[in-house]
Order: C-alpha cells, then sequence, then structure tokens
C-alpha cells in the first residue's frame, strides 16, 4: 500500500501489514492505525494512532516496538493516540437518547431502566473498551453471570446492547458483525430464556381464604369484577368487558358463539348460582 492510498481507501478494516490494520470508518472521516497480535495464545489489539498524524512508515515502526514490546512480555498500557476512538462509556447514552425518540417514549421509568440495566451490569465490563473492538464474547462475560439467576434482566440487557450497537454499525464506528445480536449469534451460546427456568405459578386459595376475602371484595367494583371471574371461571378482561355476557333473568349467562372457540359454532350457555346473579 502507498501513502497516497491511505486517505482513499473505502471503510473497512485493511491489512498493511502482518498484525497491522488500517480501520477507516463513517465514509472515510475517521482513519486509524490498528495493531492486532497473538501473545502466548491472548489476542491483543492496540490503537497505535490516527493515520492523519502517523504515515504507514510511522505506524509500522511503532507497531514493530509495539510488537516487541508484547512478545517480550511487557505491558502495552502506555497512553497511545485515540483520537478517533469510540469508548463504549461514551456512546451508549447516546444511542438510548436516538431509541427514545425514534420510539417516542412517554414514561420516564423507561428511559431510567434502560440507564440503570447497561450502567450496573454492561458498563463496568465493556466501558473502556472501543466499540469497534467488542467481540461476542465481551457480551457473554456480561450476560452469563446473570443468565440463570436474573433471567429477565439479562434478556432486556441483552437486547438494549443490541440495539447500542445498531446504533454503532449505523454511524459507522463499528464494521464487524453485532455482538449483541440473538439471531444466528448469541443463540448458539446461550439456552433460550423461555427455558432457563420454569414457570412458577400462583397458589391456588383454599376455600376458607377465598371465602374470608369475599366481604373485602364486594366493597368495590374492581373486586366485584375479581369475584365475578373466580365464580364463573372467566378472564379478567371478559370479567371487565360485559358485554360478552348475556345474563337473563332467570340466571342463565349465555356466551355467544364467537366469542371463543366453542364447538360446531354453537352458543354455550350455563346456569349462574344466585351469588353470582347478584354481582350483575
Amino acid at each position: 500500500m502507498k501513502q497516497s492510498d491511505v486517505m482513499t481507501l473505502p471503510d473497512g478494516l485493511h491489512r498493511i501489514e502482518p498484525g497491522l490494520y488500517l480501520r477507516v470508518r463513517e465514509g472515510g472521516k475517521f482513519r486509524n492505525w490498528v495493531l492486532k497480535i497473538q501473545v502466548k495464545g491472548k489476542s491483543i489489539q492496540k490503537m497505535i494512532g490516527s493515520a492523519r498524524k502517523l504515515s504507514i512508515l510511522q505506524a509500522k515502526e511503532q507497531a514493530k516496538i509495539l510488537r516487541g514490546k508484547a512478545l517480550s512480555g511487557q505491558s502495552l498500557s502506555e497512553k497511545v493516540e485515540q483520537e478517533d476512538s469510540h469508548l463504549f462509556k461514551d456512546i451508549y447514552a447516546q444511542a438510548i437518547e436516538t431509541r427514545q425518540k425514534v420510539g417516542q417514549w412517554k414514561n420516564d421509568k423507561t428511559l431510567h431502566q434502560w440507564h440503570m440495566t447497561i450502567e450496573t451490569y454492561a458498563l463496568p465490563k465493556l466501558g473502556k473498551k472501543d466499540v469497534a473492538d467488542i467481540t461476542r464474547d465481551d457480551v457473554l462475560s456480561v450476560l452469563v453471570p446473570l443468565w440463570q439467576t436474573k433471567t429477565q434482566t439479562a434478556k432486556k440487557l441483552r437486547q438494549r446492547l443490541e440495539v447500542v450497537f445498531d446504533f454503532c454499525l449505523r454511524r459507522g464506528w463499528r464494521t464487524a458483525e453485532n455482538p449483541a445480536r440473538w439471531r444466528a449469534g448469541l443463540e448458539f451460546d446461550l439456552p433460550s430464556p423461555q427455558r432457563v427456568r420454569e414457570v412458577v405459578h400462583h397458589e391456588a386459595p383454599t376455600l376458607e381464604e377465598l371465602q374470608n376475602a369475599v366481604p373485602r371484595l364486594m366493597n368495590s367494583i374492581s373486586g366485584k369484577m375479581i369475584l365475578f371471574g373466580i365464580l364463573t371461571g372467566r378472564h379478567n378482561a371478559q370479567a371487565a368487558a360485559r358485554r360478552l355476557f348475556c345474563c337473563s333473568e332467570t340466571g342463565n349467562e349465555k356466551i355467544p358463539a364467537g366469542t371463543r372457540i366453542l364447538p360446531h359454532g354453537r352458543d354455550m350457555q350455563s346456569s349462574l348460582s344466585g351469588k353470582r346473579t347478584r354481582l350483575n
């Protein structure tokens, strides 16, 4: 590659020499030299600097120095040029804000929950990483500890991280696939959230408990609706929507065909007890 090519290459990761790459993003707005090497089986990636400040020869020289340090066991923690980097801790809030505007969220609680889950569980591990370099393993390091014990929280967190990385992809801050995507991605690393924990249903009340609750339920419309549903075996929504039921003076409840799946499309009719009739 010639020096004249550096400022004309399209978006992507372009190999210069073994371990040295030029990363171009946002239609050429950002051009950075990146070093990628393997040391004792561990992948190490280091931002060398902006291609607007370092020539190819300078980038190669810096890569040679850093490679030698890494292979000799020295730390690469020295500060390097990161002018064009996009750290997760600096961009996740932008992604949430964009999602809020597009989704037209009306409830501030939703915004709070997005920030809370990401800041509590993802930020400690992903915050200092460039979004372009975050891998599926990085995302798994966040999700796996939660997946069995806080399944619903982990499920929502994964969905929110997917939105953040989609935002980064659209902005050109990342070229690799979304590391938080479920389909054809994390579904091969994590069990389905629906199968992780068995659904535990509420225990049914005893007859005595129900009898003791009746006087309190009769003191309000909502209480009567709940009691009506208990006595008739109706779903709460059906109990609330009284237009679904036709109760005659004789105490018969007629449910028209089409209200629910009935055999042969016939109406279903049942007798109401005196208690149920009085609730009407």
